[in-house]
């Protein structure tokens, strides 16, 4: 047994990538290290116990030559009566209707042909030729974009049911293994255009790298390994915290951890997990400053459909902030709907007001001196600076609402009653004063109904 064949055995059993009577369909490019593993399982498939499958996806991106490599493949397996699959679907043209790149578009074509062969043949593992080298490439790759700690970690070894076998070997290590087989592989004329990122990693990079250290796919393979094994440490703690928090974040306990800088990671992804997304570290700090401040009331945006937002004690996360447009409703004897349609609005004389109870406070009621109102009672959105006077003293709505723990959304949808004279009243506040109802007076009631608490 070589090198080369003790680093794929050895990557098998750390990472449990292999069981007996496993069936393994090899992802085939036709390239060297697609080759290299399919004749290394081809080799030793008896001894691993396992059924091999060969599949080929041409993505139509380099025409006679992709149909060369398609046919390539489906020779190889022929030789080694491995059963073949191949698909050929024009990538191109789906990286431009779904607006994104081809290399994109054709990973994710690939990985959901494979899925859907696993399915029809029950198929349980999916063996990639991902090398060492590639990893190498990929953690430079997601430096130069501004990674944190999961890019760093490179390729995984194992995830889900694909497995990468030769991610302990070198690109050197596959050609002569090969070689050393009598095998023939394909070249992909692509590979040496540097204009694509990865290709000037590969072709300019990563060689001066190796000038001073030759050994730095395994240098690299250590770091990714130690980023792996303190991702988990990460994943841990934040799972435990999720686990203790499941209903929301509460704001005091996660500024808490927030404040402290050892806990960076961990918080970090305490909030990628919670709102579902790896949320980008620039915006994740702008995230940790607003919880850290502990004021209500803030926002940021994390991506164009979610939001984080601190409310009083706890930390929620929305697919949209609601914005009511300003408006003047002008309110009549009897229901007036709320343009915003979540409000109702009814005003009635006094001796035919129905006693609503403020039930959840979703219900609002207050009675008024018809006889003082000036003009039209309208409602309309609240404005910067409002207040008016009740109880004897002036009362800013502002510091009402904040008193009152309303968050800045439901704050949208409050409306606030007037006069031409000026603020008559606002739910859950006092009348104002010189509107104050007289007993036996010519009095009205406004009922404020709520559709749903916010």
């Amino acid at each position: 047994m070589n090198n080369f064949e003790k680093s794929v055995f050895n990557a098998i059993g750390q990472y449990k990538m292999l069981s007996e009577h496993d069936k393994v369909l090899i992802a085939l490019s036709g390239g060297k290290d697609s080759v290299a593993l399919l004749i290394f399982l081809i080799k030793f498939k008896d001894k691993l116990n396992i059924s091999l499958f060969g599949a080929h996806v041409n993505h139509m991106i380099r025409g006679s030559d992709a149909y060369s490599d398609q046919n390539f493949c489906k020779s190889l397996c022929e030789k080694y009566d491995i059963p073949f699959f191949t698909l050929t679907i024009n990538v191109p043209k789906i990286a431009a209707e779904k607006s994104m790149s081809v290399e994109e578009a054709a990973r994710n074509v690939r990985y959901e042909y494979f899925s859907k062969l696993c399915q029809e043949h029950g198929i349980n593992k999916i063996a990639t030729a991902h090398t060492a080298s590639d990893n190498t490439e990929t953690v430079i790759y997601n430096i130069i974009r501004g990674s944190g700690m999961q890019g760093i970690c490179g390729i995984p070894p194992i995830r889900n049911n694909v497995i990468r076998p030769l991610i302990f070997c070198t690109k050197e290590e596959t050609v002569e293994y090969c070689i050393s087989n009598n095998t023939n592989f394909c070249v992909d004329s692509t590979n040496s255009d540097d204009a694509y990122d990865r290709n000037n990693i590969r072709l300019n990079i990563v060689p001066h790298m190796k000038k001073r250290n030759p050994s730095i796919d395994v240098s690299f393979s250590k770091l990714s390994y130690i980023a792996s094994c303190n991702r988990m440490l990460v994943t841990y703690i934040a799972d435990e915290f999720l686990k203790k928090h499941q209903e929301c974040l509460p704001l005091e306990e996660t500024a808490r951890l927030f404040e402290d800088e050892k806990m960076l990671s961990c918080s970090h992804e305490i909030l990628s997990k919670k709102c579902g997304i790896t949320i980008p570290f620039d915006i994740f700090m702008q995230c940790r400053d607003v919880v850290v401040s502990r004021k209500t009331g803030k926002t940021v945006k994390i991506a164009h459909n979610v939001y984080l937002c601190t409310n009083y004690d706890k930390i929620e996360f929305k697919s949209e902030l609601p914005i009511v447009p300003y408006y003047e409703l002008i309110l009549c004897l009897g229901k007036n709907i709320h343009p915003n349609e979540k409000v109702s609005i009814t005003v009635l004389k006094e001796e035919n007001a129905i006693n609503y109870k403020n039930i959840n406070n979703l219900t609002k009621k207050a009675t008024f001196n018809f006889d003082k109102i000036y003009g039209d009672i309208f409602a309309r959105k609240k404005k910067d600076g409002d207040s008016y006077i009740c109880g004897g003293m002036t009362r800013s709505v502002k510091k009402f609402f904040s008193d009152s723990k309303i968050s800045r959304e439901s704050r949208e949808f409050i409306p606030v009653i007037c006069d031409r004279a000026g603020i008559i009243w606002v739910p859950g506040m006092k009348v104002c004063d010189r509107v104050i109802p007289e007993k036996n007076g010519n009095n009205i009631t406004i009922i404020v109904e709520f559709v749903d608490e916010k």
